[in-house]
C-alpha cells in the first residue's frame, strides 16, 4: 500500500495545531453549554414550547461536541502516537462521520 500522502500528511504541524485547535473549542462548547444549564436551569422565562426548543438546541449541541471530541481527539491521538505513516490511515467511516 502506498502511503505517500499520509507520510506528508503525519509531518504537517498545522493540521495537528487545527486538529488540536478543533478539540479545545469542542470542550470549551461542552462546558459553556453546562453552565448555561446549571443556570437555567428553571429560570427561562419563556413559553413552554420555546424553552423546550431551547433545551433540545443545547442538549444536541452539547451531544455534537462531545461526539466531535471524541471523533478530534481519536485522530489526534493517532496522528501522534504512529510509528509508521500508514497507521494514521483511518476508515472511510471515520471520514464520513467527521464530515459535518
Amino acid at each position: 500500500m502506498d502511503c505517500s500522502d499520509a507520510a506528508d500528511f503525519a509531518h504537517y504541524i498545522p493540521q495537528r495545531i487545527i486538529i488540536f485547535f478543533q478539540l479545545l473549542l469542542c470542550i470549551f462548547s461542552i462546558v459553556v453549554n453546562l453552565l448555561f444549564v446549571k443556570h437555567c436551569r428553571s429560570d427561562l422565562f419563556f413559553h413552554c414550547n420555546c424553552r423546550l426548543l431551547i433545551w433540545m438546541i443545547v442538549i444536541t449541541n452539547i451531544v455534537h461536541s462531545f461526539c466531535l471530541a471524541i471523533l478530534q481527539g481519536t485522530h489526534l491521538i493517532k496522528i501522534f502516537t504512529a510509528t509508521e505513516p500508514c497507521q494514521i490511515l483511518v476508515p472511510a467511516t471515520f471520514c464520513y462521520l467527521n464530515e459535518e
